[in-house]
């Protein structure tokens, strides 16, 4: 008699070459789809970060031009300003005299 045959425990276990075919088929189908949805998730996250940094550095230029702007206004006189009592008071600069020397007033 065969002892194989008459205790359970000892009968032949395992998956049969269909079982492990679909198994490897069905994880490399997983496998497949996860490195797909990383290359996805890559080239988006590639595409916002040069979005971002564009962004940025528009705002740089941007505050940099601000700046220079506002300096610029500040620094510049108030060319053609009626309101501005200093402009309007202030008499010419007296001519030069013939002999190089200028008269004060």
């Amino acid at each position: 008699m065969n002892k194989r045959a008459a205790h359970p425990a000892l009968r032949w276990s395992g998956f049969t070459l269909l079982e492990l075919l679909v198994a490897m088929a069905v994880g490399l189908a997983v496998i497949r789809s996860a490195l797909l949805v990383f290359q996805v998730l890559s080239r988006q996250w590639q595409t916002n970060s040069a979005l971002v940094r564009n962004r940025a550095e528009a705002r740089m230029a941007l505050d940099w031009l601000r700046r220079d702007l506002e300096s610029a206004m500040r620094a510049a006189p108030r060319i053609g300003s009626i309101s501005s009592p200093r402009r309007s008071r202030r008499a010419a600069p007296p001519a030069p005299t013939p002999g190089g020397s200028a008269m004060r007033e």
